[in-house]
């Protein structure tokens, strides 16, 4: 019995000894890093924190709220209140407001809905904190005008087909059809008919602003009309670049002559043979 009670002694003794020096050892070890873990949570809750309220000051602040767009034309074309109307309309749309705020703002959604608009050839919209937007436009230009269902549209050299204001001074297209606006035609007509208008733009002459007119109705025969004198002037359909302009510096020297001679101007000139053919008036 005493010799059990001994041996509970010296194990007893011996726990009491790990515990002093592993022990405590184990216990602090714990504590720290219960420490360290207690620090990371709060240091992540501090951080979510401020990232809700920074989120809070970016996208609710009046500091960014963007009163009005830089807006700046590239090209002649579209004027800057129509850009401003579609951007006020866009932001009421989608935000209830015409004061979006910078970070809200959905760019490409803005571009879309400006490249909506058929005389809109290119967008580009940059941010300039803390509360402006930069918006860069290039319009289309028109090559010619092109009459549709009884209205006038422009038309550039991608053969699409846009609406504008700024076709006064040039040819217009007749005899197309139905098209649609904004996309682009692959008419063989109208492609044939952007060659003439800008072979005779080469020209040194000033042929291009006598031309009053571009009939395509009859695909074999695009026919022009002259401003002065009111000259039909058949030019054929199919055109070989090379040879159509020879027809119209030939056509030009043709039309020199008759103005220099104070004559009355032809009735019309034949372009589609070998021999050119012109018809004096009666």
């Amino acid at each position: 019995m005493r010799r059990q009670k001994r041996l509970a002694q010296q194990l007893s003794e011996r726990k009491n000894k790990w515990r002093s020096k592993k022990g405590r050892k184990r216990l602090i070890k714990g504590y720290i890093e219960r420490a360290v873990k207690l620090f990371i949570l709060m240091v992540l809750l501090g951080g979510i924190f401020g990232v809700i309220k920074l989120k809070y000051f970016l996208t609710d602040s009046p500091y960014f709220r963007v009163e009005k767009p830089i807006i700046i034309l590239e090209s002649k074309g579209i004027k800057k209140k129509e850009v401003e109307r579609i951007f006020k309309e866009f932001c009421l749309k989608n935000y209830s407001c015409v004061e979006p705020n910078i970070f809200k703002l959905n760019y490409t959604d803005l571009k879309n809905t400006l490249l909506k608009n058929s005389e809109i050839e290119k967008i580009s919209i940059q941010r300039k904190f803390p509360n402006d937007i930069l918006i860069k436009v290039k319009s289309r230009q028109a090559e010619a005008g092109i009459l549709i269902n009884s209205r006038k549209f422009g038309i550039d050299n991608k053969l699409v087909v846009f609406k504008t204001e700024n076709i006064e001074d040039l040819p217009v297209i007749t005899g197309v059809g139905t098209l649609k606006i904004g996309n682009q035609t692959e008419d063989i007509r109208l492609k044939d008919a952007l060659l003439l208008i800008s072979t005779i733009k080469k020209g040194e002459s000033e042929l291009f602003s006598n031309i009053s007119n571009i009939d395509i109705s009859n695909p074999y025969d695009i026919l022009m009309m002259t401003k002065i004198g009111a000259v039909k002037i058949h030019c054929g359909s199919q055109f070989v670049p090379e040879r159509l302009s020879e027809r119209i510096k030939e056509l030009e020297t043709i039309l020199k002559y008759y103005q220099q001679q104070m004559q009355n101007m032809p009735e019309y000139i034949d372009l589609r043979f070998d021999n050119i053919i012109v018809k004096d008036r009666e």
